[in-house]
């Protein structure tokens, strides 16, 4: 996780979307749903074309009940 936020922080201004999805798999791991549900949602503000983002994200929402939050992210 600190790799990927130092990543994150000495990045240009638009940092790579697929740092955000790195770090949110890292959360994961560590059972940091909120966090990892968050950085999919800053890899989806920096490349809204992200697919894999919006499906993991679903997959965390459907996990925490957020049914139509979930709903949103599959559509």
């Amino acid at each position: 996780v600190q790799a990927y936020s130092t990543a994150i922080r000495i990045s240009s201004t638009k940092p790579d979307a697929d740092i955000y999805v790195c770090r949110s798999r890292s959360y994961v791991v560590l059972k940091q749903y909120q966090l990892a549900a968050s950085d999919l949602g800053a890899c989806i503000d920096v490349n809204p074309d992200n697919l894999d983002a919006y499906l993991q994200r679903a997959s965390l929402f459907l996990q925490a009940g957020e049914i139509k939050l979930a709903e949103a992210d599959y559509t």
